[in-house]
């Protein structure tokens, strides 16, 4: 699993930082020895064939890791990090012999919720925002991994038709648009109390990620954005709209 880390995560969460934090590296990586805790478990009855399965396993991780980083010279610790999802289990096709089921299916429906702490705090002063973006950049990484449409599929017997358990049709396409905002709050703050923001909206579902057009100056923007998501469980996936300012 560190070696995984070190030689794939870190490039790919180093290529999702801006330009002020190419340098990002891991130095340590200790995983820690607590393991994830499962809480609730449903299991579907309705709206499912009756050659498969359908759990949905609460998740909850809150390991004792410890994780330092180097950026630009500096050091910087990753403690205390906590993970929550909702986890998606699919068996299917259902057999009458061991294994019993013939391929598992593992996603999130929506991304998990993630946090931890930054240590060497008189370091990160130096670097504004790293905590936003190091968050930011492991959730697109873990979207990508294993977050609708992607899946983290495994066979347990041969001749198994993986396309359709891994690309399964959506159910449609949904359009968004987002027109205005009204009296947001001022970001860009001077001297006397005044200011404006740059705000744009950021719309996620599953592990698709839309980005209206910047306004700038303003607190009253106005984006007449339209994107469109695929959509492959009515009830069970959420809409995540946030609005940002450039800056932050």
């Amino acid at each position: 699993m560190k070696t995984m880390i070190k030689q794939s995560v870190e490039p790919n969460i180093t290529s999702s930082l801006p330009d002020f934090l190419k340098s990002f590296r891991f130095e340590r990586l200790d995983l820690g020895s607590e393991p994830a805790r499962i809480g609730s478990i449903k299991c579907y009855d309705e709206n499912t064939s009756r050659d498969e399965i359908i759990l949905d396993i609460e998740i909850h991780y809150a390991g004792n890791c410890d994780i330092q980083v180097r950026v630009k010279g500096m050091k910087a610790g990753i403690k205390n990090l906590q993970l929550y999802g909702l986890l998606r289990v699919e068996l299917r096709p259902l057999l009458k012999d061991i294994p019993l089921f013939g391929c598992v299916s593992l996603y999130f429906l929506n991304n998990p919720s993630i946090d931890f702490n930054l240590t060497n705090l008189a370091d990160i002063l130096d670097m504004p925002g790293l905590s936003n973006y190091l968050r930011h950049a492991i959730q697109e990484k873990l979207a990508a991994l294993m977050v609708l449409p992607n899946k983290v599929v495994v066979p347990l017997i041969d001749g198994l038709s993986m396309k359709s358990i891994r690309f399964a049709p959506p159910i449609g396409v949904m359009r968004l648009e987002v027109i205005e905002a009204k009296n947001l709050k001022k970001s860009d703050v001077g001297m006397l109390g005044l200011g404006k923001s740059d705000p744009y909206v950021r719309i996620i579902i599953g592990s698709q990620e839309f980005r209206s057009p910047v306004i700038y100056n303003t607190v009253n923007p106005k984006w007449n954005y339209i994107c469109e998501a695929v959509v492959h469980h009515l009830h069970d996936q959420n809409v995540e709209i946030e609005v940002m300012d450039e800056d932050q």
